[in-house]
């Protein structure tokens, strides 16, 4: 059913294609405003929309640059749309779909779009492949921050009207995107104060009922959850939520185990952002109480630096973010220690013993 806004501009431009498109570019963008926290009604419908855009789109005899920048837009929904549908067919499609986004922004010359369809076009090709979306290599890793280093571009662009509170789809996309690439990049801390701002001011200038604060709202408490590795003697390691410390941080209490896969349901969603944290099934999880010492922070989680001594306590108190090292996952999980990467740039990245670690549930301002 069309919007009144979509009536309005059908009925003021009737043969204009290129004013029609830009109709239904905005019903789409309010869907995708955070774009892959969809039901399958909501994937139903921006399918249809986004399909109707390029049929639109080809009525267009001589398209402008704003025309195509929707259809690049349009090919990018129409791919993170199948490609959140999570089976290997539909992967297969979005994968299509991100080389049409592609083809179009290398016609348009826009580096960042160029980019972000590049990234997308290997995260279809690796679920095709293997199923898995998880950072799974040091590699992936430094793809994501290459990355994230155009989206920071885009949004230092749009930083004064986000400051400003011109909130329109263009700011938003690019905040939340520039969070997500933070996120892909294990920049935990950096990418928490983005969305902790965008929050803020989605929730002054649209009030905290309005659909961008609650899709905003949704991705800041995703990149608020906190999980550990406990090793549970005779069942080896198994990931729990972490939820808050008690007797002065001695101590640390965990849900779980939780029930799916730890790699392939929360680091996988992690990085494509399906996963409502609100929502989590913890069927027969149960809260335990376990030494905080014994709680190995996952890959992405901001800790702060404790208990050292001697030549090596100016650590303490310290920020940083877990980030993968040269080991990978199984290095990680083996050897209890986490490569921290800190927050102060005159500290050089070093690796921590998970004793030495405390997970930061809120992150101070700057």
């Amino acid at each position: 059913m069309a919007t009144e806004f979509e009536k309005f501009m059908y009925a003021k431009y009737p043969g204009d294609p290129a004013m029609q498109l830009e109709a239904m570019n905005l019903k789409i963008v309010v869907i995708f405003v955070s774009k892959l926290f969809m039901t399958k009604e909501q994937r139903k419908v921006a399918k249809k929309i986004a399909k109707k855009m390029i049929a639109t789109f080809n009525r267009i005899p001589f398209p402008t640059d704003p025309s195509l920048h929707i259809l690049s837009y349009t090919y990018n929904a129409l791919g993170e749309v199948y490609l959140s549908e999570s089976t290997k067919e539909s992967a297969e499609i979005a994968v299509e779909y991100f080389e049409k986004d592609l083809q179009v922004s290398k016609q348009l010359g826009d580096a960042v779009s160029m980019d972000t369809a590049e990234r997308n076009i290997v995260r279809g090709k690796a679920f095709v492949d293997g199923g898995n979306m998880f950072i799974n290599s040091n590699r992936s890793l430094q793809e994501h921050t290459f990355s994230l280093e155009a989206h920071r571009k885009e949004y230092i662009a749009y930083k004064k009207e986000i400051q400003a509170g011109a909130l329109g789809p263009g700011p938003i996309n690019a905040a939340t995107n520039f969070g997500y690439a933070l996120l892909n990049a294990q920049h935990t801390i950096e990418a928490q104060r983005v969305l902790t701002e965008l929050r803020s001011i989605s929730t002054r200038v649209h009030g905290a009922d309005h659909s961008s604060t609650k899709q905003i709202e949704k991705v800041y408490n995703h990149m608020k959850f906190r999980n550990v590795l406990v090793d549970l003697q005779g069942s080896g390691k198994k990931a729990f939520q972490a939820l808050q410390y008690t007797d002065d941080g001695k101590y640390l209490v965990v849900k779980g185990p939780m029930i799916k896969n730890f790699l392939s349901d929360v680091n996988r969603h992690k990085h494509r952002y399906e996963w409502d944290i609100s929502n989590r099934k913890d069927d027969g999880e149960r809260e335990f109480t376990v030494p905080a010492v014994a709680a190995l922070p996952n890959i992405g989680t901001p800790v702060v630096c404790v208990d050292f001594e001697g030549s090596l306590s100016y650590l303490n108190g310290k920020l940083g973010d877990v980030r993968m090292d040269e080991g990978g996952i199984l290095s990680w999980m083996m050897q209890g220690r986490s490569k921290v990467y800190f927050e102060d740039e005159d500290l050089q990245p070093r690796p921590i013993d998970q004793k030495n670690l405390r997970i930061l549930f809120d992150i101070p301002e700057k």
